[in-house]
């Protein structure tokens, strides 16, 4: 058993910053599905398919619905994200000078922020996920 992210649409944990990273820079390039990163199981008929080629029986997909509880504020959620995903380095690479970068980056972050805020309550930030099962027998 197993668990993978499900699909990136029903994950704002990936979304927001992708949303806030375009706005400021443009279309983004499509994400490839089958690329090494935390997409790369999202389609469970692919998955399932993987593992019955591998010999595993009965293999099996649930889709959970749970909440994210990140620490902090929805700013602090935004340096993270900032920096754990492709924005920094997208807006780096596409900024004229370090000072535009700067205004870049700020500019971003304060977007993945607002995409954050409305998901902060009296117990923090409950951010809504989807996350899928994958169970299966080993052969023999």
């Amino acid at each position: 058993m197993f668990a993978a992210w499900g699909p990136g649409a029903d994950n704002p944990w990936f979304t927001i910053p992708r949303l806030a990273t375009a706005r400021h820079l443009g279309p983004l390039p499509p994400a490839d599905p089958l690329a090494p990163g935390p997409m790369a199981f999202a389609d469970a008929d692919r998955v399932l398919g993987l593992l019955g080629a591998a010999g595993w029986h009965d293999a099996r997909a649930e889709d959970v619905n749970l909440d994210l509880t990140p620490l902090g504020t929805p700013q602090d959620v935004a340096a993270m994200l900032f920096t754990l995903g492709p924005s920094a380095d997208m807006a780096g690479e596409q900024a004229a000078s370090a000072e535009d970068a700067a205004r870049t980056s700020a500019a971003i972050k304060a977007g993945i922020a607002s995409g954050f805020a409305p998901f902060q309550g009296p117990n923090g930030i409950r951010v809504p996920a989807r996350v899928r099962y994958f169970s299966a027998r080993r052969p023999g």
